[in-house]
């Protein structure tokens, strides 16, 4: 069984295959038109096949996609430090900085976002108090006062103002 070829060489020269292209089939109108109708012709299988691989391969790029976000927004929470508000309130109200396991400082952005915020107010604050030292000024007044006049005086002559200008360039300066 299955050592014998099936057929041999000379049994395959006697076969002879037909094809007359003038047969006339006769086919009823019902079959003819049930064949037309049918859901399953080669088009139609060829079609549904290729929508299905696509549907398949749409869900596991969508599964995909579903993991690498996850992994990202796993990576991303590990790599951002906690508030750490309750650690530097009892330790250093001050700090920003916290130890790894390693002993090395890592820098949270929170911590660093509110060490400039207080940077920033104190700036502010010593440009507040320059504004109301040099508004206090009385002797600065004076001398502004005497520049504003001198120059609604000389208008289009600048120059006549010279010693006025630089004495009170002087005084912001030293203030």
């Amino acid at each position: 069984m299955g050592s014998a070829l099936s057929k041999t060489s000379e049994e395959k020269k006697n076969v002879q295959t037909f094809t007359n292209s003038n047969i006339q089939l006769n086919l009823s109108d019902t079959i003819l038109n049930e064949l037309q109708m049918s859901k399953n012709n080669d088009l139609i299988r060829k079609h549904n096949a290729e929508k299905f691989v696509e549907e398949k391969v749409n869900d596991r790029l969508n599964e995909l996609e579903n993991d690498t976000l996850k992994k990202f927004e796993n990576e991303l929470n590990l790599s951002l430090l906690p508030d750490d508000d309750h650690d530097n309130n009892n330790n250093n109200e001050n700090a920003i900085a916290s130890k790894d396991a390693e002993g090395k400082e890592i820098k949270s952005s929170k911590n660093l976002d509110d060490k400039i915020n207080k940077l920033n107010e104190r700036i502010n604050q010593f440009e507040m108090m320059k504004i109301n030292k040099l508004e206090n000024n009385s002797e600065l007044s004076e001398i502004r006062e005497s520049l504003k006049n001198c120059l609604l005086q000389n208008e289009g002559k600048p120059l006549n103002c010279y010693q006025e200008m630089e004495q009170f360039k002087k005084l912001v300066v030293s203030t």
